[in-house]
């Protein structure tokens, strides 16, 4: 899945801790790669989500267009009215 990382400072650092430096790098590799696709599919899922609550809000309003221009209207002349009778 992937490569191993070789770091050549044994003649700095010495084999042991060269060795362990290696071995905890690849694991932190590893591990960022598995959580790479984890967050992959959660954006995708949250996507999906979002998308389809603005499918189902565009979808209500377009079967209630008329009914929300009509309380808007009712709304309006009530106002209107108030206004007239001061």
């Amino acid at each position: 899945m992937f490569e191993n990382v070789n770091i050549k400072l044994s003649y700095l650092l010495g084999v042991k801790l060269n060795n362990a430096l290696e071995y905890y790098l690849n694991k932190i590799i590893s591990l960022n790669k598995k959580m790479s696709v984890i967050y992959v599919w959660l954006i995708l899922l949250l996507l999906i989500i979002a998308l389809l609550s603005n499918n189902y809000a565009l979808n209500n309003l377009s079967h209630n267009l008329d009914g929300y221009i009509s309380v808007y209207n009712s709304l309006k002349k009530s106002i209107n009215q108030i206004k007239s009778n001061k």
